[in-house]
């Protein structure tokens, strides 16, 4: 009866995962998880700055509303664009941390 002997130990728990079939499904899971995170600080920020602008709508004066308004979605699509920035950063930065593991 043969016997192979290892001379490097065997990866155990999150570490064996990474030297098996799984190992892509394990990076796109901490990668979707990323990616949702900052989906959800984002959202966070968003809904803050929607309380802030009703907060400080100003009542009874039609010009200083539609301006308001005006700014509000100004700074609403600077930070929707902002945002597509950082998803796509996120997303860069799983692929790299995968490219390095290899």
């Amino acid at each position: 009866m043969s016997r192979i002997d290892t001379t490097t130990p065997q990866p155990q728990g999150l570490a064996a995962l990474t030297e098996t079939p799984f190992t892509a499904n394990l990076m796109l899971g901490e990668m979707a998880s990323q990616v949702t995170q900052e989906m959800m600080d984002f959202a966070q920020r968003r809904m803050k700055a929607q309380a802030e602008f009703v907060a400080s709508l100003p009542l009874g004066d039609i010009k200083g509303l539609m301006e308001a308004q005006f700014r509000f979605l100004e700074q609403a699509s600077r930070d929707y664009a902002e945002e597509i920035g950082h998803v796509a950063d996120v997303v860069r930065k799983a692929g790299e941390i995968r490219d390095a593991r290899r």
